[in-house]
């Protein structure tokens, strides 16, 4: 089977899965269905900075303090509250292995607090949405990925930030953007509860959001010499080359909806 056969296949099966959580799914599958999303985010990028067996105790660390993050809202207590005990646990191990005469640097101890930001909390938000805010921010992520991909490959010269990803071209950029706001448009019209500039604002950003955490996401594979940040997705990588985008769209939409609710 050819790498782009393996891309779109495997892309079938992402939109079976996402459609049963968004529409289907209870709340509580829905929120396991983000924890192992989470899960397997994060293992990607603490593997990113320790490959292989390396720092296996940190990993598992972050992978069970990923548990109170997503799931804060089973269990009373705040989102904020939740990833603040995490961060704190985190500079516990530290202590317990300096204590015990294991020596982590410091910095090791904070990737796994970024990663817990990073991944975690932002996912945990898709928790709380409607399902049509849901697709507002995937079909944000994935339209604005699949069409800077495609218009950059057919019409792309002009490159965009070659130093982080030679790849990436202007034309690509602008694909995606037009993508996004057909998105943001649609949704807006059939769904929405504020008029059209509005919606043309929000395509905006959120294009803005999914093309920055793409380059992120490149920029540290670059900085760590890595290609995919893993092999989970057959022709597409790892989770954190399909989701990148994802984790920043998220935020961003919680940012406007919070001062201007769009739904």
């Amino acid at each position: 089977m050819s790498s782009h056969s393996k891309r779109i296949l495997t892309g079938v099966v992402l939109v079976l899965v996402l459609g049963y959580l968004i529409f289907w799914a209870t709340p509580l599958e829905l929120a396991l269905g983000v924890l192992a999303m989470s899960g397997m985010g994060l293992w990607e990028f603490l593997s990113l900075f320790w490959p292989g067996r390396q720092q296996l105790g940190l990993k598992a660390a972050g992978m069970v303090l990923a548990v109170p993050v997503v799931l804060h809202g089973f269990t009373g207590v705040s989102a904020l509250g939740s990833l603040l005990f995490c961060l704190w646990a985190i500079n516990a191990f530290f202590i317990a292995q300096l204590v015990r005469g294991r020596e982590i640097e410091w910095q090791s101890a904070q990737i796994v607090s970024l990663g817990l930001i990073y991944i975690p909390a932002a996912l945990q938000f898709l928790v709380g949405l409607e399902a049509v805010e849901i697709l507002l921010v995937l079909l944000s992520a994935f339209v604005t990925d699949i069409l800077a991909f495609y218009a950059g490959s057919l019409w792309g010269k002009r490159k965009l930030i070659p130093a982080v990803s030679p790849k990436k071209t202007w034309m690509g950029a602008a694909g995606g953007l037009t993508g996004c706001l057909v998105v943001s448009l649609a949704l807006g019209f059939g769904f929405g509860a504020a008029a059209w500039p509005v919606w043309i604002g929000v395509g905006i950003v959120l294009n803005i959001a999914a093309q920055v955490g793409d380059f992120f996401i490149s920029a540290l594979k670059r900085r760590q010499g890595v290609k995919d940040s893993g092999r989970l997705l057959p022709g597409h990588g790892g989770f954190l080359d399909r989701f990148d985008s994802v984790l920043l769209v998220l935020p961003a939409y919680i940012l406007i909806q919070t001062f201007w609710p769009l739904f």
